[in-house]
């Protein structure tokens, strides 16, 4: 019997999926969409748009979803935060440096997912990977959220022992700030619209590298001072970030160089 058009089984559902190449598809997730789009390329008969989902039971799979994600994760650096409040001495200056550190550190791994989630999911396309992309937007707000406890400390800090800061550690400072709250701003649609896809996309690319470089320089200075093996094994792991991302722009690049050549091909 013929299938309608428009219809598919769950088997086809699984094939299509199978189906998703890495490098083919367009890995962009944005406040104007929140799913990821196929190519025009992939196999006919496939839908344009691919849920993706994870591993798990339904019950655990619809929990870390969307905005209930971003509910867990924001009340889990909560917790966390507010345990670590609770065992320092605030009124300490040794102590209100400590709670600026750790609100860093927390955040790192949000920010590891973030910077590396489109990578992954072209170098490695599992069920994992395609839903930590698909998730992206509430990931990278679950890590606004966390900067934003950090920033708060960092606020506490300065006006009450006023310390003496170092000019270019606060040029840094407030260009990263300034990207994390613009590219915060337009991840909701009401803000996004305003800007084309190409201008939201220049912002995102650009405000990530600069969080990038921003941590980076943190933690290069650090390793420098001190030489230990946090210091060493984070910049370490923001190298290898940079890595993941270039090695999946490269195969990108060498997927839509081999499709240019199929096309023409095919239609002469």
């Amino acid at each position: 019997m013929g299938q309608m058009p428009g219809a598919m089984s769950a088997a086809g559902s699984v094939r299509c999926q199978r189906a998703f190449k890495p490098g083919i598809e367009d890995h962009s997730l944005t406040a104007f969409d929140g799913r990821i789009r196929k190519s025009r390329y992939i196999k006919k008969g496939c839908p344009q748009w691919v849920p993706i989902s994870l591993p798990f039971g339904t019950g655990l799979t619809s929990l870390l979803r969307s905005w209930r994600l971003f509910g867990l994760l924001a009340l889990l650096i909560s917790i966390v935060n507010g345990f670590v409040l609770a065992t320092i001495d605030l009124t300490s200056r040794r102590g209100a440096e400590q709670i600026v550190v750790l609100s860093v550190r927390y955040a790192l791994p949000l920010f590891f997912i973030v910077f590396t989630a489109s990578s992954l999911a072209t170098l490695w396309p599992t069920r994992l990977t395609r839903w930590l992309l698909l998730h992206r937007r509430y990931l990278g707000l679950s890590f606004a959220f966390a900067m934003g406890w950090h920033f708060s400390f960092v606020a506490y800090y300065l006006i009450t022992f006023r310390p003496q800061l170092s000019p270019r550690g606060v040029e840094a400072d407030v260009v990263g700030l300034a990207f994390l709250v613009a590219m915060t701003l337009t991840s909701f649609r009401p803000v996004a619209r305003h800007l084309s896809r190409t201008n939201w996309r220049r912002l995102h690319k650009g405000g990530i590298y600069a969080i990038w470089l921003l941590i980076l320089y943190i933690y290069q200075g650090g390793a420098r001072s001190q030489g230990d093996s946090y210091h060493l094994t984070l910049v370490a792991l923001l190298a290898g970030a940079w890595l993941l991302r270039m090695l999946a722009w490269m195969r990108v690049r060498r997927s839509r160089q081999s499709v240019t050549r199929v096309v023409p091909a095919s239609g002469s």
